[in-house]
């Protein structure tokens, strides 16, 4: 999008065009520990979005399935 009107402007659109997105974004910090073997120890400061779609069916189907029988006496 910001090509284009780079194009209609012949390059006005870089000034504003940076500053305005300079202004919408957000700082995050993620911090991964790791072992000596290069594997995961830990994940802190991320919080991954909800699943959805199949992947939600999913996972309910797996904890479904993980659970006891219901009594039926």
């Amino acid at each position: 999008m910001n090509f284009y009107i780079d194009l209609a402007t012949i390059g006005l659109w870089e000034l504003p065009g940076t500053i305005i997105e300079a202004m919408m974004g957000h700082d995050e910090e993620t911090r991964i520990t790791y072992n000596a073997n290069d594997r995961v120890l830990a994940i802190e400061g991320y919080t991954p979005p909800e699943p959805k779609g199949a992947l939600k069916e999913a996972i309910e189907a797996q904890e479904k399935a993980g659970q006891p029988a219901p009594n039926t006496k």
